[in-house]
């Protein structure tokens, strides 16, 4: 992507309030993209109520498996997954 020309510096308050609006805009854009693949003729895999669902455009609904709990992480906190063997 190109820098405009006349690109101005962002103050940390304007970021700073550009930065709180990406849940929100992400949040749209997920529902957005969820809508518009099922309108494609496309089905979507998601976790509802800890079941792995594949939903499709017709509306019905097949549950795939059940999914373990998510697992809380702390903000800032890294984990590390051990492969087996």
């Amino acid at each position: 992507m190109k820098k405009p020309r006349n690109a101005t510096p962002l103050s940390e308050q304007e970021i700073t309030k550009l930065d709180s609006r990406l849940p929100e805009l992400a949040g749209r854009a997920l529902k957005n993209a969820y809508r518009r693949t099922l309108a494609a003729g496309y089905s979507v895999l998601e976790v509802a109520n800890g079941k792995l669902v594949e939903s499709r455009p017709d509306g019905s609904r097949r549950e795939i498996k059940t999914v373990h709990a998510p697992i809380p992480v702390k903000l800032g906190a890294t984990k590390t997954r051990r492969l087996p063997g």
